[in-house]
């Protein structure tokens, strides 16, 4: 069983993101749909994710940096996946019947985030890059038969990147609308895993220095 990752470093990185947050004044409300992709989303369905993002510049600039917080809540494809293995012995290798079953997966990302404006225009496309830390949080069991039954509440780490593109809508100095999607990649700090997923993101932002 990987070792958990301190709950405690991640709430105190939120905190320093909501005093950081409150010092600028600048916040947006994320929602985002995700669909996995390779492994990832041969195992869980699409899924929303809910969001925060801190800027820690002015949403009147080309050039905008923030940070985010987002949870989401993945459900399985099926409710058993079928597998096999193999055991050796005197005999030869014998193939041996073997099932997953997935009962949740939680996925809490934090990033760091620069967006570019392409045109100093109210309306106008963008492009940027994110970095990731994901942090995944499951139940799982899997049975070999005859051989192994395990049952497993763990978590896992991640880190990776985003490159996305999208359209922003400056309805003045205090409000904007953003829409943008990509792709996250990221792996596994102690497994090598990799997790991906596509990702399309709504944002709504409130300078509260503008009110």
């Amino acid at each position: 069983m990987h070792k958990l990752v301190p709950m405690k470093k991640l709430l105190l990185f939120i905190l320093w993101l909501s005093v950081s947050a409150y010092s600028q004044a600048q916040i947006g409300l994320n929602l985002a749909y995700t669909k996995p992709s390779n492994d990832f989303g041969y195992l869980f369905k699409p899924a929303a994710a809910y969001g925060l993002v801190f800027y820690s510049s002015t949403l009147d600039e080309r050039f905008q940096i923030s940070y985010g917080v987002s949870f989401a809540s993945y459900k399985a494809r099926r409710d058993t996946f079928f597998n096999y293995g193999t055991q050796s012995g005197g005999g030869g290798t014998k193939y041996l019947p073997a099932y997953d079953v997935w009962h949740s997966y939680y996925l809490l990302s934090i990033r760091a985030q620069g967006d570019y404006l392409i045109l100093d225009k109210d309306f106008t496309p963008t492009i940027g890059l994110g970095i990731f830390a994901n942090t995944a949080m499951f139940t799982h069991d899997s049975e070999l038969k005859t051989v192994s039954n395990v049952s497993e509440l763990n978590n896992d780490a991640y880190l990776g990147y985003l490159i996305k593109a999208g359209l922003l809508y400056r309805i003045n100095d205090t409000y904007q609308i953003k829409l943008n999607g990509g792709r996250v990649r990221s792996r596994s700090f102690t497994t090598g895993v990799n997790l991906a997923y596509y990702i399309m993101e709504l944002e709504f932002s409130i300078d509260f220095n503008e009110l």
